[in-house]
């Protein structure tokens, strides 16, 4: 019995359910806050009762804040001084769509979709200036 090794691969742009039906291709033009979908509502089957209804996902505009138990770890953690800065810092979340759930649009023929959330930190010191908290 031969065993093989197996392969795997994550896929941001992989989308299942509605979201499949997004029409946008992401990079094109067109900057809708929102995707709209036309579908058919049908009543237990029978044609003679359906009806046509427009559904509008959530885009990232509706977003304002999720669960913090999302974020399963960060580096360099809060508090630390000394991290060394030739290092990207992280955010890892324990739905790894989460990036990409709300972009409207669909991944391009070469499998890229732009996230709709992105991590920025800026400056310590220009934060002060600003007045915002410390880190």
């Amino acid at each position: 019995m031969t065993l093989t090794v197996g392969q795997f691969a994550y896929l941001p742009w992989l989308r299942t359910g509605v979201g499949a039906e997004i029409a946008r291709v992401d990079g094109t033009p067109g900057s809708e806050p929102r995707v709209t979908l036309p579908i058919q509502v049908r009543f237990n089957g029978d044609p003679g009762l359906s009806d046509g209804v427009t559904l509008e996902l959530f885009g990232p505009g509706e977003v304002t804040g999720f669960d913090p138990r999302t974020v399963v770890r960060t580096w360099p953690r809060p508090g630390v001084m000394d991290a060394e800065c030739n290092y990207f810092p992280i955010i890892e979340f324990d739905q790894a769509d989460l990036p990409w759930r709300f972009t409207p649009a669909r991944a391009t023929t070469g499998d890229r979709l732009t996230p709709w959330i992105t991590s920025h930190r800026s400056g310590r010191q220009r934060d002060q200036a600003a007045g915002a908290a410390q880190w």
